[in-house]
């Protein structure tokens, strides 16, 4: 690490000055000058060369002239946010005809290797009172408030200090010139080893606190051991199972399925699942029925959070249709019921419009198992007939006796129907 010193070249007719006078001592090194470029009044604002100024990346490369009359380069560097970064090591200080006066003299340059030139300016090497070398310094034992790291021992007074009392750690109080020793460093160091294992216990990979590892009783809850288990029961929320298929749930009698695809989620994490009463592992979130599937059957997916369990269902049901529309046909066969508005549905009622044309009648189709229908149409009763009771076959190939009714009257026009 340097030490940095933040100055300016003020640059005006012809002569170049810092911000303040520069001076270091013999042996200093690592000193480094932050000089920004200033141009007060110079004959390089001419916009020939204002463009070298003006350039979006500037280096910068120096001539060194020596107290001892030594001409040296330095090479270039890059100028960033029009700032010359300069560094004083051991090159200009640690030699006896060095002590003096320093001129620079700094070149500017573009990518395309034009230069300018800027007026010298200078930085003084000092003088010691007198010279120590570094290995005849004196290193006495640390003292708190005294010492300074390099230049103390760490004492061993063999001594020896216990770390808790009654489980708990007994803090060690310092005071201004306290010998520093191994003892009491080592110390500290053994309560943060002791803190660390305690720590790695309830800390999980990603750094979050396991509270299921952290101890917690009460005396009106004996389940309760943990942290986790206080805050379960504080916080609970029921369980929250959303279960889908891949396969709609009103299906056409006559029609298998080959295959069902399950999927679901929870609002939480489970301990333990179970689907079609086959256990699954926690993790799972689908399942596939591979037995072909041609009449109602439900499905249960269970599942336990770790405090109750909780169960939702899925239910299949193949269903025949009721059909209806406007017709000037007068024969009854499967074709005609199939040519019709189809619905599923497991009864007769229903509501629907339709516009009755020219000869045409309304007709309404259902499996003789709904039993005798009440039409209702514009608030009175009546203005239907059974017309035929047919062995209608459906698209999906299955065969079942239909009551076939048609309206008394043709050409109704629009006409809504009430069926109950």
């Amino acid at each position: 690490m340097s030490i940095i010193k933040n100055l300016e070249i003020k640059i005006s007719n012809g002569e170049a000055r810092l911000s303040e006078d520069v001076y270091v001592y013999q042996n200093d090194r690592g000193v480094q000058l932050k000089l920004k470029l200033n141009l007060i009044r110079t004959n390089y604002r001419s916009a020939i060369r204002s463009s070298l100024f003006e350039a979006s990346t500037l280096f910068a490369g120096a001539t060194i002239l020596k107290p001892n009359g030594e001409v040296i380069g330095r090479e270039k560097v890059e100028v960033v946010d029009n700032i010359i970064t300069f560094t004083i090591d051991e090159e200009f200080t640690d030699q006896v005809d060095e002590i003096g006066i320093y001129k620079i003299q700094f070149h500017l340059y573009d990518l395309e290797d034009n230069r300018i030139t800027i007026p010298p300016i200078q930085f003084e090497v000092k003088e010691l009172l007198g010279h120590v070398n570094d290995d005849d310094s004196v290193y006495e034992y640390g003292v708190v408030d005294k010492s300074k790291a390099g230049l103390c021992l760490v004492a061993d007074d063999g001594s020896e200090m216990e770390l808790f009392s009654n489980g708990k750690y007994i803090k060690t109080v310092w005071s201004s010139g306290d010998l520093i020793t191994s003892v009491k460093l080592n110390k500290i160091e053994n309560a943060i080893e002791d803190l660390d294992g305690k720590l790695s216990n309830i800390l999980t990979d990603d750094n979050f606190l396991d509270i299921e590892m952290i101890p917690y009783s009460t005396a009106n809850d004996t389940n309760i051991t943990s942290v986790k288990d206080a805050l379960d029961k504080l916080l609970y929320v029921n369980l929250s199972i959303s279960l889908n298929s891949n396969v709609a749930t009103t299906l056409e009698k006559g029609r298998v399925i080959d295959s069902i695809t399950f999927s679901w989620s929870y609002n939480k994490k489970v301990i333990s699942q179970t689907f079609n009463n086959e256990s699954l592992n926690v993790d799972v979130r689908s399942y596939i029925y591979n037995s072909p599937l041609s009449s109602n059957k439900t499905f249960t997916l269970s599942a336990n959070d770790g405090t109750n369990s909780f169960s939702r269902n899925i239910s299949f049901s193949f269903l025949n249709g009721r059909y209806w529309g406007v017709s000037n046909n007068t024969s009854y066969n499967s074709d005609f019921v199939n040519s019709l508005s189809k619905e599923l549905a497991s009864s007769r009622s229903k509501t629907f419009t339709v516009n009755c044309g020219q000869d045409q009648y309304i007709y309404y189709c259902i499996p003789t198992s709904f039993g005798t229908p009440t039409f209702t149409v514009g608030g009175f009763s009546g203005g239907f007939n059974k017309v035929d009771t047919i062995q209608f076959t459906n698209s999906s190939g299955f065969t079942e006796s239909y009551d076939i009714y048609k309206s008394t009257n043709s050409n109704l026009g629009n006409t809504t129907v009430v069926v109950s």
